[in-house]
């Protein structure tokens, strides 16, 4: 059984549930509200306001979950049973794979990241994007910890990590060109982990981000 690790808001004829990343159900709205109601999440306060016909709002606090309680609202998976962080193509403030490791990190400290992915944990395409950004894994660690939604990682990078658009361009560009056609011994590391993943068959898996997404079942 496959599970994927990504944060929604749930709009339905039933109504409105906010799902945080580790799949706590946070709040719910009646059909009534619905109509005509627009929804907005303050990062910082944790509350939801809910925009009304006549432009008045109602508000709901929520109150930010611990990691035990993330925990436990994932324990309906065994650790036999993968749970897949985002694809590496996915891009937060501009950076490629950042959302990946904020999966990672987030079923770290869940302790729910397989043991799969225990051996490149701050390692290969993490530290890629930690050389690039300038900051270190226990840093990330620590922000993730204090975060209670991807928003606020988000805000944390934006406002310490300074980077041009450029070099956030060219950090992606690296990444989707591994491995390099003229690095002899990463192409045969690259070919033998698609032996491994029985996907020697697969020729539109050329790269290292290809083949997390096709493992991970997502081409």
């Amino acid at each position: 059984m496959r599970h994927f690790l990504k944060p929604c808001l749930f709009l339905s004829e039933f109504g409105c549930e906010f799902l945080s990343p580790c799949f706590t159900k946070i709040s719910k709205f009646p059909d009534s509200v619905l109509q005509g109601a627009t929804f907005f999440l303050s990062v910082r306060s944790f509350s939801i306001f809910v925009r009304n016909r006549d432009e008045s709002f109602d508000s709901v606090q929520i109150d930010a979950p611990s990691i035990d309680r993330c925990g436990e609202a994932l324990n309906d998976a065994r650790m036999s049973e993968i749970i897949y962080p985002r694809s590496s193509r996915e891009v937060m403030d501009g950076w490629m794979h950042l959302p990946r490791y904020v999966d990672k990190i987030r079923l770290f400290q869940a302790g729910k990241l397989h043991e799969d992915y225990h051996a490149n944990f701050g390692k290969g395409f993490d530290a890629m994007w930690l050389r690039a950004a300038g900051v270190t894994h226990e840093q990330m660690l620590e922000v993730v910890k204090g975060a209670f939604i991807d928003g606020q990682v988000y805000d944390w990078v934006r406002i310490n990590v300074k980077k041009s658009a450029a070099e956030k361009r060219a950090h992606g560009e690296m990444m989707l060109n591994r491995p390099a056609v003229e690095d002899a011994a990463a192409q045969e590391r690259f070919q033998q982990r698609k032996q491994e993943f029985h996907l020697g068959h697969r020729e539109d898996v050329r790269t290292f981000v290809d083949l997390n997404d096709a493992d991970e079942r997502r081409i």
